[in-house]
């Protein structure tokens, strides 16, 4: 399987130093064997619907991707609007394809929590992964918004987790006194 050619590639992506990444547990778990699964059934009965959305879907991720790596270079309020532009729009396109297939993708209570997530230090937030609920992931404009969210999703119970961003990627930093 290892020597087989694969559908995708990986590619690292700079994140501009500006942004701080904070996320937490939304304490449940989102099974997503099982959400796979109602998109292979979705996909099967209506595969022209399915490549189509999944085109729409990966072309809105590229388009983010690329105005992630414009911000890199030129981190202004333009280029701010148009990555969250983009990230939203291709957020909104994997909920739509949870609500094709069947799958909670995002719960309305998720929704409401991503949406005050923004409301309080992040500026863009998402169910990573394929969503349904693990976690709550966020960036944020600076270390001051990203502690007002932490309190936040600490105030309504979420368990926040240390984890940060650097160029070798995820890193779990603890404070040892």
């Amino acid at each position: 399987m290892v020597e087989m050619d694969w559908d995708y590639a990986t590619a690292s992506i700079p994140l501009p130093p500006q942004f701080s990444f904070a996320i937490a547990s939304l304490g449940k778990s989102a099974s997503t064997g099982e959400m796979v699964e109602k998109l292979n059934v979705w996909k099967e009965a209506n595969t022209e619907d399915y490549f189509e959305l999944m085109k729409e879907y990966n072309a809105a991720n590229y388009l983010a991707i690329g105005e992630l790596k414009r911000l890199s270079k030129d981190f202004s309020e333009k280029n701010l609007g148009a990555f969250r532009k983009m990230f939203n729009h291709a957020q909104l396109l994997r909920k739509q394809l949870g609500l094709h297939c069947g799958a909670e993708v995002e719960s309305e209570e998720y929704a409401v929590l991503r949406e005050e997530s923004v409301a309080n230090g992040a500026f863009i937030a998402c169910l990573p992964g394929a969503g349904g609920g693990d976690s709550i992931a966020a960036l944020c404009l600076s270390p001051e918004d990203k502690k007002r969210l932490e309190e936040f999703w600490a105030s309504r119970g979420l368990k926040v987790l240390g984890l940060n961003i650097s160029s070798e990627g995820v890193k779990l930093e603890t404070f040892k006194p």
